[in-house]
């Protein structure tokens, strides 16, 4: 009974965290791509030393930890060919993201991203061979609706989410950034699945490859 209610305070403990963390890089991330900086309004559009700055930082920690478990195997024991292939896609993911702030603001492409389960739920058919069924369609269905839902309750400003050119290619770009989460994280389960390397290994190993 103990164990259990360790395990549930943890759960717990992790979610919030989780929460709590994406929201204020979410936060931080748009204030550092939509402020103008300096008396000519410039804005910042380096979104690579980003990705960069944060891959480096996951791998750091990853790394610490799997030292401190005297853990080993460079590649987690998955082909080289296998890493980088999953952290284009995941390149490609965070690259779209930060560049659709240039366009959108950050709330809406919370809303689009929503739906990043519709095409993960098709990545793992294919990549992962994950057979689709009625139950899975209407979960992530259900997932994607209250996702929705939660997000437009939050409320945001009609002056800012008018239909323009600008905002079109903000929606095109989160939509290309849908297509590789559909891909890196379904293939992360197929390389976690073939090496049976899981937690900080294949947080540590994909960041590496990401860099």
């Amino acid at each position: 009974m103990a164990q259990d209610a360790q395990s549930m305070a943890t759960l717990v403990f992790l979610a919030v965290g989780v929460w709590v963390s994406f929201t204020v890089y979410g936060w931080a991330v748009e204030a550092l791509t939509s402020t103008e900086f300096g008396e000519e309004k410039e804005r910042f559009r380096f979104e690579f030393t980003i990705i960069v700055m944060t891959a480096f930082s996951n791998a750091f920690i990853a790394f610490v930890v799997l030292k401190w478990r005297k853990e080993a195997a460079l590649t987690g024991g998955a082909p080289y060919r296998e890493w980088m292939f999953a952290a284009f896609a995941y390149l490609g993911s965070h690259m779209l993201n930060y560049m659709s702030l240039r366009y959108i603001i950050f709330p809406l492409q919370v809303l689009v991203k929503s739906c990043k389960a519709i095409p993960v739920m098709f990545g793992e058919a294919i990549f992962d061979k994950v057979q689709i069924t009625a139950a899975k369609i209407i979960s992530v269905s259900m997932l994607c609706l209250g996702l929705v839902v939660f997000t437009l309750g939050k409320g945001m400003k009609a002056e800012k989410v008018e239909l323009d050119t600008k905002m079109m290619i903000g929606l095109c770009v989160v939509f290309c950034a849908l297509l590789c989460d559909g891909i890196y994280g379904p293939y992360q389960n197929k390389i976690k699945s073939k090496a049976q390397e899981q937690g900080f290994k294949v947080t540590g190993y994909h960041n590496m490859f990401n860099m």
